[in-house]
């Protein structure tokens, strides 16, 4: 009776056992939210110039800016305005800014030449050509400490189309010049073209323009 009272007691005690919870401890989770900083999107940046008056030759700044002119009917020793100019949001994002410009050196070659802002700075090293890309190392909205940042939000050059929310640097160059010697022979000849792309490189993780000409995108770079 004695060994039957202990089977039972001992079953009895597994099915008891075997129905508690074990003690346990737990925790909330831990919640990573990523957001994105004050960045730059294609709306943050244009390049532009003003059309020209009925010479042909002058800047006409009643006028809407456009990126696309023609300047007809050359002869040697014209002087035409010329002033395409990066504007970029008083929004956006620290940065480097870089210009590619292709046609000036066939246009050089010819007796046809501009004058360059000496803010913006040859960045590809081939001093063998005018054509290539330029970064800016001017004073406007620069970043204290950090040389060559733009600081959009320090910009107080809003001449252009004030208060649209954009923000001039210097424009690239300021005039053509058609030499005495210029070889443009024959009426509505084509002699060239000078095109020009900007690209804003964030500031943010980036230590310097060179740094900032490596990241410049391949859209850019193959841009004709």
């Amino acid at each position: 009776v004695a060994k039957l009272m202990a089977v039972v007691a001992l079953v009895g005690a597994v099915g008891v056992g075997g129905s508690l919870a074990l003690l346990t401890a737990t925790t909330g989770p831990v919640t990573n939210t990523f957001t994105a900083g004050k960045n730059l999107t294609p709306t943050d940046l244009k390049l532009d110039e003003y059309q020209l008056s009925d010479d042909n030759r002058t800047a006409n700044k009643e006028l809407d800016r456009v990126n696309n002119l023609q300047f007809k009917n050359l002869m040697q020793r014209d002087e035409m305005d010329k002033d395409p100019t990066v504007q970029i949001k008083g929004t956006a994002a620290q940065c480097y800014m870089f210009v590619k410009v292709t046609g000036l050196q066939e246009l050089k070659n010819k007796g046809i030449t501009v004058d360059w802002n000496n803010v913006w700075v040859k960045a590809d090293g081939n001093d063998s050509s005018a054509d290539g890309y330029y970064y800016y190392s001017g004073n406007r909205g620069a970043v204290p400490g950090r040389q060559n940042v733009i600081d959009p939000s320090l910009l107080t050059y809003d001449t252009i189309t004030p208060e649209d929310g954009y923000f001039e640097l210097e424009s690239l160059f300021t005039k053509v010049t058609v030499e005495d010697t210029a070889t443009i022979y024959g009426a509505n000849n084509n002699i060239g073209s000078i095109k020009a792309w900007a690209c804003a490189v964030q500031a943010q993780n980036v230590d310097s323009w060179e740094d900032a000409y490596t990241a410049l995108p391949d859209n850019f770079k193959n841009a004709q």
